[in-house]
């Protein structure tokens, strides 16, 4: 996928988006909004898709004291697979921030390339970018700077996949892409937007070949 943009507005603001090409994917990263609503009309007028998402996470809380003291937290993320958009189509995308400002990061809309399935032992975090300066006397003064998401895939293809899937990767090379392991997996916050390193794996010629793919986040 590439990318589109990003956005903010107050509560109940809507942007509208135009396809130029026929795209099945929509990302939402860095989202700080109560609500997200996302409609696909035709020039026609007819409507393909027509969701709101709640977008408060309230995974934190397991107790009544957990509710009562609960600080509001917005999921980071909102991911559409299989979206019929097709040219000249409007994307329409509503935020609302329950009466305060809501803001999205990046909008990733674009086509879907399936690399393999994610297995385990995969990996996520992040680099922190916040600099750490010691004086001689002990003294650490520290400058908070942004942080980026990483991840390393660890994941299995279909070894005749390889061609295409090396013909992907080196067209998409800087590119920022927004890397989805699967719906299934959201939870495991394997997701980058970002690129992806070198890949180099060591090919099983019996069937199916298990690798590791590094991606690297923008901050």
């Amino acid at each position: 996928m590439v990318q589109s943009g990003r956005m903010r507005a107050g509560q109940g603001h809507t942007y509208d988006l135009v396809a130029s090409t026929v795209c099945d994917g929509l990302a939402f990263i860095g989202l700080k909004a109560v609500s997200l609503r996302v409609r696909v009309v035709t020039s026609g007028g007819a409507v393909h898709i027509d969701e709101t998402h709640d977008l408060v996470d309230g995974s934190s809380i397991s107790s009544w004291l957990d509710f009562f003291t609960y600080e509001t937290v917005y999921e980071p993320e909102l991911v559409f697979t299989g979206l019929p958009v097709f040219p000249t189509d409007t994307v329409e995308i509503t935020l609302d921030g329950g009466g305060g400002t809501a803001s999205i990061g990046e909008i990733v809309l674009g086509r879907q390339v399936m690399l393999g399935k994610v297995i385990g032992g995969s990996r996520s975090g992040f680099t922190d970018y916040t600099s750490r300066n010691v004086d001689d006397f002990g003294n650490i003064e520290l400058i908070t700077r942004p942080t980026a998401r990483k991840a390393e895939w660890r994941f299995v293809f279909d070894t005749r996949s390889n061609r295409r899937i090396q013909r992907e990767l080196e067209k998409a090379r800087g590119t920022k892409c927004f890397f989805h392991p699967g719906d299934d997996m959201t939870d495991f916050y394997l997701s980058v937007f970002g690129v992806a390193n070198e890949f180099f794996p060591s090919l099983d010629a019996g069937g199916n070949t298990i690798d590791v793919l590094s991606l690297t986040g923008v901050s």
